[in-house]
């Protein structure tokens, strides 16, 4: 049992800290000098997947949001969009954030599915059945987000 605790912890720990450190790295390369951030839309810099005018975007109760013909920031509203950001170079650093919001979001998951297979091996037959019972959970809510 102590295995499945220790394990759970380290991997709650470290992708928290993962996820913090890109999402710390996205945010500097956006708001750095001459970086990405401070020239979106020039020539040479990348196109967002749903690319924006600030202008045109409309907050709630249709209030329009930004400053008119300032380009807006990127949307990412897949994880395929993240991964296509990824393979450009230079890679866009708000898809740096997205990947340690992904990674944030994702580590309970990991850490559940990672005490199920202790509590497997170890034989606690129990302890494997809620774990179980939760992943399917997670798996079932996943889906309906997805939709």
């Amino acid at each position: 049992m102590r295995t499945a605790e220790i394990l759970a912890s380290r991997i709650l720990f470290w992708g928290g800290v993962a996820s913090i450190l890109l999402m710390a790295l996205g945010i500097i390369g956006w708001g750095a000098p001459g970086g990405i951030g401070g020239n979106w839309g020039a020539p040479g810099a990348p196109q967002a997947p749903h690319e924006r005018t600030a202008g045109q975007a409309v907050g709630p109760l249709g209030r329009r949001v930004g400053h008119p013909g300032i380009p807006a920031a990127p949307v990412y509203t897949s994880v395929g969009e993240v991964v296509r950001a990824w393979r450009q170079w230079p890679v866009e650093p708000l898809a740096v954030v997205t990947t340690g919001i992904l990674l944030l979001l994702a580590t309970p998951f990991v850490g559940v599915v990672a005490v199920f297979v202790v509590f497997v091996v170890i034989g606690e037959r129990r302890y494997a059945g809620i774990a179980a019972v939760l992943i399917a959970a997670l798996l079932v809510s996943l889906a309906f987000v997805s939709r």
